[in-house]
Protein backbone atom coordinates (compact mmCIF):
# COMPACT_ATOMS: atom_id res chain seq x y z
CA UNK A 1 0.00 0.00 0.00
CA UNK A 2 1.28 3.48 -0.80
CA UNK A 3 0.50 6.95 0.50
CA UNK A 4 -1.97 8.97 -1.47
CA UNK A 5 0.19 11.94 -2.46
CA UNK A 6 2.56 11.85 -5.42
CA UNK A 7 5.81 13.61 -4.45
CA UNK A 8 7.71 15.97 -6.73
CA UNK A 9 11.30 15.16 -7.63
CA UNK A 10 12.64 16.75 -4.45
CA UNK A 11 10.22 14.91 -2.19
CA UNK A 12 10.94 11.60 -3.89
CA UNK A 13 14.52 11.90 -2.70
CA UNK A 14 13.48 12.21 0.96
CA UNK A 15 14.37 9.09 2.92
CA UNK A 16 14.71 8.58 6.68
CA UNK A 17 15.04 12.25 7.45
CA UNK A 18 17.60 12.96 4.69
CA UNK A 19 16.41 15.68 2.35
CA UNK A 20 18.01 15.05 -1.04
CA UNK A 21 18.13 18.06 -3.32
CA UNK A 22 19.41 17.15 -6.81
CA UNK A 23 21.17 20.02 -8.50
CA UNK A 24 22.26 19.21 -12.02
CA UNK A 25 25.07 21.17 -13.65
CA UNK A 26 24.62 20.25 -17.27
CA UNK A 27 27.83 19.55 -19.11
CA UNK A 28 26.62 20.22 -22.62
CA UNK A 29 25.74 23.65 -23.99
CA UNK A 30 22.27 23.76 -22.46
CA UNK A 31 20.99 27.07 -21.16
CA UNK A 32 18.34 27.59 -18.50
CA UNK A 33 17.10 30.52 -20.57
CA UNK A 34 14.62 29.33 -23.19
CA UNK A 35 15.50 32.36 -25.30
CA UNK A 36 19.19 31.46 -25.63
CA UNK A 37 20.27 30.05 -28.98
CA UNK A 38 21.50 26.47 -29.05
CA UNK A 39 25.22 26.85 -28.32
CA UNK A 40 25.95 23.34 -29.55
CA UNK A 41 25.60 24.32 -33.17
CA UNK A 42 28.94 24.77 -34.87
CA UNK A 43 30.79 24.14 -31.58
CA UNK A 44 33.49 21.56 -31.01
CA UNK A 45 32.27 18.94 -28.60
CA UNK A 46 35.50 19.31 -26.58
CA UNK A 47 34.94 23.03 -26.08
CA UNK A 48 32.67 23.89 -23.16
CA UNK A 49 31.56 27.47 -23.79
CA UNK A 50 28.60 28.12 -21.48
CA UNK A 51 28.62 25.23 -19.03
CA UNK A 52 28.13 24.72 -16.18
CA UNK A 53 24.53 25.77 -15.81
CA UNK A 54 22.70 25.02 -12.57
CA UNK A 55 19.14 23.81 -12.74
CA UNK A 56 16.82 22.39 -10.10
CA UNK A 57 13.52 20.84 -11.02
CA UNK A 58 10.88 23.39 -10.08
CA UNK A 59 13.37 25.82 -8.56
CA UNK A 60 14.61 29.09 -10.05
CA UNK A 61 15.99 32.34 -8.68
CA UNK A 62 12.60 33.35 -7.29
CA UNK A 63 11.50 30.02 -5.84
CA UNK A 64 10.81 29.07 -2.25
CA UNK A 65 11.83 25.49 -1.56
CA UNK A 66 9.84 23.93 1.30
CA UNK A 67 11.36 20.90 2.99
CA UNK A 68 9.84 18.81 5.76
CA UNK A 69 11.32 18.61 9.24
CA UNK A 70 12.32 15.02 10.05
CA UNK A 71 13.42 15.99 13.58
CA UNK A 72 16.82 14.34 12.97
CA UNK A 73 19.70 14.53 10.51
CA UNK A 74 18.08 17.16 8.33
CA UNK A 75 20.22 17.60 5.25
CA UNK A 76 20.10 17.82 1.50
CA UNK A 77 22.52 16.64 -1.17
CA UNK A 78 23.72 18.93 -3.94
CA UNK A 79 24.95 17.12 -7.05
CA UNK A 80 27.14 18.96 -9.56
CA UNK A 81 27.84 17.57 -13.02
CA UNK A 82 29.96 18.72 -15.93
CA UNK A 83 31.52 16.52 -18.65
CA UNK A 84 34.52 18.84 -19.11
CA UNK A 85 35.26 18.77 -15.41
CA UNK A 86 34.60 20.93 -12.38
CA UNK A 87 37.13 23.05 -10.54
CA UNK A 88 35.19 24.48 -7.55
CA UNK A 89 31.79 24.99 -5.97
CA UNK A 90 30.35 26.81 -2.99
CA UNK A 91 27.12 26.66 -1.01
CA UNK A 92 26.17 29.44 1.40
CA UNK A 93 23.01 29.86 3.48
CA UNK A 94 22.59 33.41 4.69
CA UNK A 95 22.11 34.22 8.37
CA UNK A 96 23.51 30.83 9.32
CA UNK A 97 26.84 29.13 9.89
CA UNK A 98 26.46 26.97 6.78
CA UNK A 99 29.18 27.89 4.25
CA UNK A 100 30.83 25.27 2.07
CA UNK A 101 33.57 26.02 -0.44
CA UNK A 102 35.61 23.26 -2.11
CA UNK A 103 37.92 22.63 -5.04
CA UNK A 104 37.47 19.52 -7.20
CA UNK A 105 38.63 17.94 -10.45
CA UNK A 106 35.70 15.56 -10.80
CA UNK A 107 33.04 15.62 -13.50
CA UNK A 108 30.40 14.82 -10.88
CA UNK A 109 30.39 15.53 -7.16
CA UNK A 110 27.78 15.26 -4.42
CA UNK A 111 27.87 17.48 -1.36
CA UNK A 112 25.78 16.77 1.74
CA UNK A 113 24.55 19.96 3.34
CA UNK A 114 23.48 19.60 6.97
CA UNK A 115 20.59 21.99 7.65
CA UNK A 116 19.61 20.63 11.08
CA UNK A 117 20.86 23.85 12.70
CA UNK A 118 18.39 26.03 10.82
CA UNK A 119 15.41 27.44 12.67
CA UNK A 120 12.11 25.84 11.69
CA UNK A 121 9.63 27.90 9.68
CA UNK A 122 12.20 30.64 8.97
CA UNK A 123 13.15 31.52 5.40
CA UNK A 124 16.83 31.49 4.42
CA UNK A 125 18.55 32.61 1.24
CA UNK A 126 20.61 29.88 -0.45
CA UNK A 127 23.48 30.84 -2.80
CA UNK A 128 25.11 28.14 -4.93
CA UNK A 129 28.07 28.76 -7.27
CA UNK A 130 30.01 26.40 -9.52
CA UNK A 131 32.93 26.77 -11.99
CA UNK A 132 34.27 24.34 -14.56
CA UNK A 133 37.82 23.76 -15.85
CA UNK A 134 37.37 26.21 -18.74
CA UNK A 135 36.52 29.02 -16.36
CA UNK A 136 32.78 28.99 -17.04
CA UNK A 137 30.73 29.72 -13.93
CA UNK A 138 27.10 30.02 -12.89
CA UNK A 139 25.12 30.57 -9.73
CA UNK A 140 21.64 29.97 -8.39
CA UNK A 141 19.88 31.77 -5.56
CA UNK A 142 16.64 30.60 -3.96
CA UNK A 143 14.88 30.68 -0.61
CA UNK A 144 14.72 27.70 1.71
CA UNK A 145 12.37 26.92 4.60
CA UNK A 146 12.28 23.88 6.90
CA UNK A 147 8.64 23.30 7.83
CA UNK A 148 7.78 22.19 11.34
CA UNK A 149 4.83 20.22 9.97
CA UNK A 150 4.98 17.74 7.12
CA UNK A 151 3.93 19.16 3.77
CA UNK A 152 2.54 16.68 1.26
CA UNK A 153 2.46 17.54 -2.37
CA UNK A 154 -1.10 16.86 -3.57
CA UNK A 155 -1.92 15.25 -6.87
CA UNK A 156 -4.74 15.85 -9.29
CA UNK A 157 -3.66 13.08 -11.63
CA UNK A 158 -6.96 11.16 -11.53
CA UNK A 159 -9.46 12.03 -14.24
CA UNK A 160 -12.34 10.11 -12.66
CA UNK A 161 -13.39 8.87 -9.22
CA UNK A 162 -16.22 6.55 -8.18
CA UNK A 163 -17.87 5.33 -4.99
CA UNK A 164 -19.14 1.77 -4.82
CA UNK A 165 -20.01 -0.94 -2.34
CA UNK A 166 -22.96 -2.57 -0.62
CA UNK A 167 -23.84 0.78 0.95
CA UNK A 168 -24.36 2.38 -2.49
CA UNK A 169 -27.21 1.97 -4.96
CA UNK A 170 -24.97 0.26 -7.52
CA UNK A 171 -23.45 -2.23 -5.11
CA UNK A 172 -20.11 -3.70 -6.18
CA UNK A 173 -20.89 -3.54 -9.91
CA UNK A 174 -17.74 -2.13 -11.52
CA UNK A 175 -19.61 -1.33 -14.73
CA UNK A 176 -21.87 1.28 -13.12
CA UNK A 177 -20.33 2.85 -9.99
CA UNK A 178 -21.50 6.28 -8.84
CA UNK A 179 -19.24 9.03 -10.21
CA UNK A 180 -17.81 11.89 -8.14
CA UNK A 181 -17.50 15.36 -9.69
CA UNK A 182 -14.33 17.47 -9.66
CA UNK A 183 -14.82 20.83 -7.93
CA UNK A 184 -14.63 23.69 -10.44
CA UNK A 185 -12.83 25.98 -8.00
CA UNK A 186 -10.29 23.46 -6.70
CA UNK A 187 -9.25 20.64 -9.00
CA UNK A 188 -7.88 18.69 -6.02
CA UNK A 189 -11.39 18.36 -4.55
CA UNK A 190 -14.00 15.82 -5.68
CA UNK A 191 -17.62 15.74 -4.50
CA UNK A 192 -20.72 13.52 -4.54
CA UNK A 193 -24.19 13.61 -3.01
CA UNK A 194 -26.65 10.74 -2.82
CA UNK A 195 -28.27 8.07 -0.69
CA UNK A 196 -26.24 5.54 1.26
CA UNK A 197 -27.75 2.49 2.92
CA UNK A 198 -26.38 0.41 5.78
CA UNK A 199 -23.36 -1.37 4.31
CA UNK A 200 -19.78 -0.64 3.24
CA UNK A 201 -17.98 1.32 0.54
CA UNK A 202 -14.66 2.42 -0.92
CA UNK A 203 -13.53 4.43 -3.96
CA UNK A 204 -12.17 3.41 -7.34
CA UNK A 205 -10.30 5.60 -9.80
CA UNK A 206 -11.87 3.87 -12.77
CA UNK A 207 -14.86 1.83 -13.89
CA UNK A 208 -14.55 -1.40 -15.81
CA UNK A 209 -17.09 -3.57 -17.59
CA UNK A 210 -14.74 -5.51 -19.86
CA UNK A 211 -11.93 -7.00 -17.77
CA UNK A 212 -12.06 -10.57 -16.56
CA UNK A 213 -11.19 -9.30 -13.09
CA UNK A 214 -12.15 -5.62 -13.01
CA UNK A 215 -11.12 -5.19 -9.37
CA UNK A 216 -7.39 -5.28 -10.16
CA UNK A 217 -7.16 -2.91 -13.12
CA UNK A 218 -6.44 0.36 -11.32
CA UNK A 219 -6.05 2.32 -8.08
CA UNK A 220 -8.43 2.18 -5.12
CA UNK A 221 -8.84 4.75 -2.35
CA UNK A 222 -9.12 2.94 0.99
CA UNK A 223 -9.37 4.07 4.62
CA UNK A 224 -6.07 4.26 6.47
CA UNK A 225 -7.52 2.32 9.43
CA UNK A 226 -9.32 -1.00 9.57
CA UNK A 227 -12.98 -0.72 8.51
CA UNK A 228 -13.83 2.59 10.23
CA UNK A 229 -17.45 3.58 10.79
CA UNK A 230 -18.53 6.77 9.05
CA UNK A 231 -18.95 9.64 11.52
CA UNK A 232 -20.90 12.66 10.34
CA UNK A 233 -18.54 15.53 9.46
CA UNK A 234 -15.35 13.71 10.40
CA UNK A 235 -12.41 13.76 7.96
CA UNK A 236 -10.87 10.34 7.26
CA UNK A 237 -7.33 9.71 6.04
CA UNK A 238 -6.95 8.04 2.65
CA UNK A 239 -4.43 5.59 1.25
CA UNK A 240 -4.07 4.20 -2.26
CA UNK A 241 -4.09 0.53 -3.10
CA UNK A 242 -2.50 -0.06 -6.49
CA UNK A 243 -4.35 -3.21 -7.52
CA UNK A 244 -2.39 -3.53 -10.77
CA UNK A 245 0.94 -4.16 -9.05
CA UNK A 246 -0.25 -5.31 -5.62
CA UNK A 247 -3.26 -7.40 -6.63
CA UNK A 248 -6.68 -7.32 -5.05
CA UNK A 249 -6.45 -6.58 -1.31
CA UNK A 250 -7.50 -9.41 0.97
CA UNK A 251 -8.24 -9.79 4.67
CA UNK A 252 -7.26 -6.82 6.81
CA UNK A 253 -5.77 -5.09 3.75
CA UNK A 254 -9.21 -4.75 2.15
CA UNK A 255 -10.41 -1.96 4.41
CA UNK A 256 -13.74 -0.27 3.74
CA UNK A 257 -15.83 2.47 5.30
CA UNK A 258 -18.85 1.17 7.23
CA UNK A 259 -22.19 2.95 6.86
CA UNK A 260 -24.26 2.37 10.01
CA UNK A 261 -26.74 5.22 9.47
CA UNK A 262 -28.65 5.19 6.20
CA UNK A 263 -29.44 8.56 4.67
CA UNK A 264 -28.54 11.22 2.15
CA UNK A 265 -24.83 12.15 2.29
CA UNK A 266 -22.36 14.48 0.67
CA UNK A 267 -18.89 12.98 0.18
CA UNK A 268 -15.86 15.24 -0.26
CA UNK A 269 -12.47 13.83 -1.27
CA UNK A 270 -9.74 16.45 -0.80
CA UNK A 271 -6.34 15.63 -2.24
CA UNK A 272 -4.92 18.76 -0.59
CA UNK A 273 -4.80 16.88 2.70
CA UNK A 274 -5.55 13.31 1.54
CA UNK A 275 -8.89 13.03 3.32
CA UNK A 276 -12.48 12.06 2.66
CA UNK A 277 -15.35 13.59 4.65
CA UNK A 278 -18.88 12.21 4.91
CA UNK A 279 -21.58 14.75 5.80
CA UNK A 280 -25.04 13.44 6.67
CA UNK A 281 -27.58 15.73 5.00
CA UNK A 282 -30.70 13.88 6.17
CA UNK A 283 -30.96 10.55 7.94
CA UNK A 284 -33.25 7.96 6.44
CA UNK A 285 -36.63 8.34 8.10
CA UNK A 286 -37.67 4.73 8.03
CA UNK A 287 -36.03 1.34 8.45
CA UNK A 288 -36.21 -1.78 6.35
CA UNK A 289 -37.00 -3.84 9.45
CA UNK A 290 -37.26 -3.55 13.23
CA UNK A 291 -36.86 -6.25 15.89
CA UNK A 292 -37.61 -6.50 19.61
CA UNK A 293 -34.58 -7.75 21.53
CA UNK A 294 -34.20 -8.37 25.26
CA UNK A 295 -35.08 -10.55 28.20
CA UNK A 296 -38.64 -9.19 28.25
CA UNK A 297 -39.28 -10.39 24.68
CA UNK A 298 -40.04 -13.89 23.39
CA UNK A 299 -36.59 -14.27 21.78
CA UNK A 300 -34.55 -12.93 24.71
CA UNK A 301 -31.13 -11.48 23.93
CA UNK A 302 -30.47 -13.99 21.15
CA UNK A 303 -30.10 -11.96 17.94
CA UNK A 304 -30.67 -15.13 15.99
CA UNK A 305 -34.11 -15.37 17.58
CA UNK A 306 -35.05 -11.66 17.67
CA UNK A 307 -38.75 -10.79 17.48
CA UNK A 308 -39.69 -9.15 14.16
CA UNK A 309 -42.12 -6.26 14.04
CA UNK A 310 -44.49 -5.94 11.09
CA UNK A 311 -44.26 -3.02 8.65
CA UNK A 312 -47.57 -1.37 7.78
CA UNK A 313 -48.47 -2.11 4.15
CA UNK A 314 -49.79 1.43 3.60
CA UNK A 315 -47.19 3.33 5.64
CA UNK A 316 -43.63 2.02 5.65
CA UNK A 317 -42.77 4.31 8.57
CA UNK A 318 -45.04 2.32 10.93
CA UNK A 319 -44.04 -0.96 12.59
CA UNK A 320 -46.23 -2.96 15.01
CA UNK A 321 -46.05 -6.11 17.12
CA UNK A 322 -48.44 -7.64 19.64
CA UNK A 323 -47.58 -10.18 22.28
CA UNK A 324 -46.56 -10.85 25.84
CA UNK A 325 -43.78 -8.83 27.45
CA UNK A 326 -42.56 -10.37 30.68
CA UNK A 327 -40.20 -9.31 33.46
CA UNK A 328 -36.95 -8.07 31.97
CA UNK A 329 -35.74 -5.33 29.62
CA UNK A 330 -35.78 -4.65 25.88
CA UNK A 331 -34.69 -2.35 23.09
CA UNK A 332 -35.26 -2.40 19.35
CA UNK A 333 -32.74 -3.35 16.65
CA UNK A 334 -32.81 -2.05 13.10
CA UNK A 335 -31.85 -4.13 10.09
CA UNK A 336 -28.32 -5.57 10.10
CA UNK A 337 -27.79 -4.40 13.69
CA UNK A 338 -25.38 -6.23 15.94
CA UNK A 339 -24.51 -5.54 19.56
CA UNK A 340 -21.35 -3.78 18.40
CA UNK A 341 -22.68 -1.99 15.32
CA UNK A 342 -25.76 -0.78 13.50
CA UNK A 343 -28.73 1.29 14.61
CA UNK A 344 -30.76 0.66 17.76
CA UNK A 345 -33.88 2.37 19.09
CA UNK A 346 -33.57 3.14 22.81
CA UNK A 347 -35.70 5.04 25.31
CA UNK A 348 -34.37 8.50 26.11
CA UNK A 349 -33.95 7.53 29.79
CA UNK A 350 -33.25 4.17 31.35
CA UNK A 351 -36.47 2.45 32.44
CA UNK A 352 -38.53 5.12 30.69
CA UNK A 353 -42.24 4.99 31.61
CA UNK A 354 -44.33 3.06 29.10
CA UNK A 355 -46.69 5.99 28.62
CA UNK A 356 -43.87 8.18 27.31
CA UNK A 357 -43.52 8.09 23.54
CA UNK A 358 -40.05 9.52 22.85
CA UNK A 359 -37.11 7.45 21.69
CA UNK A 360 -33.62 7.98 20.31
CA UNK A 361 -31.59 6.18 17.68
CA UNK A 362 -28.21 4.96 18.90
CA UNK A 363 -25.33 3.66 16.77
CA UNK A 364 -23.80 0.72 18.60
CA UNK A 365 -20.04 0.79 19.09
CA UNK A 366 -19.73 4.58 18.97
CA UNK A 367 -20.31 5.28 22.64
CA UNK A 368 -23.41 6.73 24.24
CA UNK A 369 -26.01 5.22 26.52
CA UNK A 370 -27.55 1.77 26.52
CA UNK A 371 -30.95 2.72 27.91
CA UNK A 372 -33.68 0.05 27.81
CA UNK A 373 -37.38 -0.29 28.53
CA UNK A 374 -37.96 -2.20 31.77
CA UNK A 375 -40.75 -4.65 32.69
CA UNK A 376 -41.40 -6.20 36.07
CA UNK A 377 -44.22 -8.19 37.63
CA UNK A 378 -46.28 -5.01 37.87
CA UNK A 379 -46.35 -4.28 34.12
CA UNK A 380 -46.08 -7.73 32.57
CA UNK A 381 -48.90 -7.93 30.03
CA UNK A 382 -49.88 -8.42 26.42
CA UNK A 383 -49.03 -5.20 24.57
CA UNK A 384 -49.37 -3.82 21.10
CA UNK A 385 -46.08 -2.03 20.39
CA UNK A 386 -46.13 0.62 17.63
CA UNK A 387 -43.05 2.45 16.34
CA UNK A 388 -43.60 5.50 14.13
CA UNK A 389 -40.21 6.20 12.54
CA UNK A 390 -41.43 9.32 10.75
CA UNK A 391 -42.42 11.06 13.98
CA UNK A 392 -39.88 9.20 16.17
CA UNK A 393 -42.49 7.89 18.62
CA UNK A 394 -43.20 4.56 20.28
CA UNK A 395 -46.36 3.43 22.07
CA UNK A 396 -47.07 0.44 24.31
CA UNK A 397 -50.81 -0.24 24.18
CA UNK A 398 -52.03 -2.49 27.00
CA UNK A 399 -54.18 -5.29 25.56
CA UNK A 400 -54.74 -7.67 28.46
CA UNK A 401 -53.12 -9.21 31.46
CA UNK A 402 -50.90 -12.20 30.84
CA UNK A 403 -52.80 -15.49 30.89
CA UNK A 404 -52.33 -17.54 34.04
CA UNK A 405 -50.31 -20.58 33.11
CA UNK A 406 -49.45 -23.70 35.05
CA UNK A 407 -46.32 -23.47 37.11
CA UNK A 408 -45.53 -27.14 36.47
CA UNK A 409 -46.44 -29.99 34.14
CA UNK A 410 -45.52 -33.66 34.61
CA UNK A 411 -45.66 -36.72 32.36
CA UNK A 412 -47.46 -39.75 33.78
CA UNK A 413 -48.06 -43.20 32.25
CA UNK A 414 -46.50 -46.53 31.46
CA UNK A 415 -44.93 -45.01 28.32
CA UNK A 416 -42.87 -42.67 30.55
CA UNK A 417 -39.83 -43.47 32.74
CA UNK A 418 -41.87 -43.08 35.97
CA UNK A 419 -44.78 -45.23 34.85
CA UNK A 420 -48.07 -44.72 36.64
CA UNK A 421 -46.40 -43.96 39.97
CA UNK A 422 -47.50 -40.44 40.93
CA UNK A 423 -44.45 -40.18 43.18
CA UNK A 424 -42.20 -40.60 40.08
CA UNK A 425 -43.83 -38.19 37.66
CA UNK A 426 -41.50 -36.94 34.88
CA UNK A 427 -41.23 -33.16 35.20
CA UNK A 428 -41.32 -30.89 32.14
CA UNK A 429 -39.31 -27.62 31.99
CA UNK A 430 -40.88 -24.20 31.59
CA UNK A 431 -39.25 -21.90 29.02
CA UNK A 432 -37.35 -19.10 30.78
CA UNK A 433 -38.59 -16.43 28.35
CA UNK A 434 -42.10 -17.75 27.70
CA UNK A 435 -44.13 -19.18 30.59
CA UNK A 436 -46.59 -20.73 28.15
CA UNK A 437 -44.02 -23.18 26.78
CA UNK A 438 -43.06 -26.45 28.53
CA UNK A 439 -40.65 -29.01 27.09
CA UNK A 440 -39.19 -32.38 28.01
CA UNK A 441 -36.75 -34.64 26.21
CA UNK A 442 -37.62 -38.14 27.35
CA UNK A 443 -37.41 -41.79 26.29
CA UNK A 444 -40.90 -43.13 25.60
CA UNK A 445 -41.64 -46.83 25.47
CA UNK A 446 -44.71 -48.66 24.22
CA UNK A 447 -47.68 -47.62 26.35
CA UNK A 448 -49.80 -44.58 27.09
CA UNK A 449 -49.45 -41.26 28.90
CA UNK A 450 -51.20 -38.09 30.03
CA UNK A 451 -50.00 -34.89 31.71
CA UNK A 452 -50.55 -33.78 35.31
CA UNK A 453 -50.52 -30.06 36.19
CA UNK A 454 -49.30 -30.76 39.73
CA UNK A 455 -46.74 -33.00 41.36
CA UNK A 456 -49.15 -33.86 44.18
CA UNK A 457 -49.48 -37.65 44.32
CA UNK A 458 -53.27 -37.67 44.12
CA UNK A 459 -55.23 -38.72 41.04
CA UNK A 460 -57.98 -36.24 41.83
CA UNK A 461 -55.68 -33.29 42.64
CA UNK A 462 -55.23 -30.43 40.22
CA UNK A 463 -55.83 -30.44 36.49
CA UNK A 464 -54.84 -32.86 33.75
CA UNK A 465 -53.99 -32.41 30.10
CA UNK A 466 -55.62 -35.30 28.31
CA UNK A 467 -55.70 -36.38 24.70
CA UNK A 468 -58.73 -34.98 22.89
CA UNK A 469 -59.82 -38.53 21.97
CA UNK A 470 -59.26 -41.91 23.56
CA UNK A 471 -56.03 -43.70 22.58
CA UNK A 472 -54.88 -40.80 20.47
CA UNK A 473 -51.71 -41.24 18.34
CA UNK A 474 -48.67 -39.11 19.06
CA UNK A 475 -48.02 -38.60 15.33
CA UNK A 476 -49.30 -35.69 13.34
CA UNK A 477 -50.62 -32.73 15.35
CA UNK A 478 -52.37 -34.19 18.38
CA UNK A 479 -54.65 -31.92 20.39
CA UNK A 480 -55.32 -31.84 24.10
CA UNK A 481 -58.18 -31.06 26.47
CA UNK A 482 -58.07 -29.95 30.10
CA UNK A 483 -59.87 -31.96 32.79
CA UNK A 484 -60.14 -31.31 36.50
CA UNK A 485 -59.24 -33.89 39.11
CA UNK A 486 -61.05 -37.16 38.48
CA UNK A 487 -63.68 -35.54 36.23
CA UNK A 488 -63.93 -35.77 32.49
CA UNK A 489 -62.80 -38.36 30.02
CA UNK A 490 -59.53 -40.06 30.96
CA UNK A 491 -58.15 -39.95 27.41
CA UNK A 492 -54.49 -40.79 26.84
CA UNK A 493 -51.88 -40.63 24.09
CA UNK A 494 -50.67 -44.02 22.90
CA UNK A 495 -47.08 -44.88 21.92
CA UNK A 496 -46.87 -48.03 19.82
CA UNK A 497 -43.91 -50.41 19.94
CA UNK A 498 -42.79 -49.12 16.56
CA UNK A 499 -42.89 -45.53 17.79
CA UNK A 500 -40.80 -46.09 20.93
CA UNK A 501 -37.81 -43.75 21.15
CA UNK A 502 -36.53 -40.46 22.54
CA UNK A 503 -38.85 -37.51 21.95
CA UNK A 504 -38.85 -33.77 22.47
CA UNK A 505 -42.31 -33.05 23.82
CA UNK A 506 -43.40 -29.40 23.54
CA UNK A 507 -46.60 -27.98 25.04
CA UNK A 508 -47.71 -24.48 24.05
CA UNK A 509 -50.34 -23.42 26.59
CA UNK A 510 -51.02 -20.12 24.83
CA UNK A 511 -51.97 -21.79 21.55
CA UNK A 512 -53.24 -25.04 23.09
CA UNK A 513 -50.91 -27.39 21.18
CA UNK A 514 -48.70 -30.36 21.95
CA UNK A 515 -45.99 -31.84 19.73
CA UNK A 516 -43.97 -35.07 19.90
CA UNK A 517 -40.73 -34.75 17.90
CA UNK A 518 -38.63 -37.92 17.57
CA UNK A 519 -34.99 -37.13 18.27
Amino acid sequence: MKTLNTKNIVDLLISRGIFLLMIFCLALNISCNDNDPDPKSDQDSATDVTAPIITIDGIDNTSLLSLNDSNSDNSFVVVFKDDVGLTSYSIDIENSDIAISKDTTATEVAEIVDVSSLTLDQEYGVMIKVEDQEGNADSLNFRLIINSEAIDEPTASYTELYVLGSGTSGGWDMSSPSALTRNAGDTLVWEWQGDLSVGELKFSTYKDDVSADPYITGDWLLPASLNPTIVDGQANDLVIWDAVTEGAPTGSEDTKWQVDVAGNYTITIDFNDSTVTFDLVTAKVGFEALYLVGSATPGGWDLGNKTAMTADVSNSALFTWQGALISGSMKIAAENADFGSGQWIHPTTDGQALNETSYEVIIAGTGGTDYQWQFDAGNEAVYKVTVDTENATITFEYIEALPTYYTELNLVGDATPGGWDLNSQTAMTVDGSNPAIFTATVALGAGSLKIHATSVADWCAGEWLNASTADQSISGSPAYIVTTGCDGPDNKWVVTAGEAGTYLITIDLENGTIAFALQ
